[in-house]
């Protein structure tokens, strides 16, 4: 067993924000990304219909929307 003196890394953040429309995962994922950078580096990628935008007070500066490619009736047809 060797014993020495702990010794700070850099390392990857992996996580996860789960929770209904309307929890606050994309605000929590703001302030989070305020914790590690500046509000300058932090942009958005938005799923969600705009959620994005209801954020805009934190003045993220780029905010990509995706468009949904698979309906309803997409699923339900498989």
């Amino acid at each position: 067993m060797e014993i020495r003196n702990g010794m700070r890394k850099q390392a990857k953040i992996k996580l996860a924000l789960q929770g209904p429309t309307g929890s606050g995962k994309t605000m929590s994922a703001l302030l989070l990304a305020s914790g590690i950078t500046d509000w300058s580096k932090i942009a958005a990628i938005d799923t969600e219909i705009h959620s994005a935008d209801l954020c805009a007070l934190r003045s993220v500066q780029c905010t990509a929307v995706l468009t949904t490619f698979y309906t309803r009736k997409v699923y339900q047809s498989h």
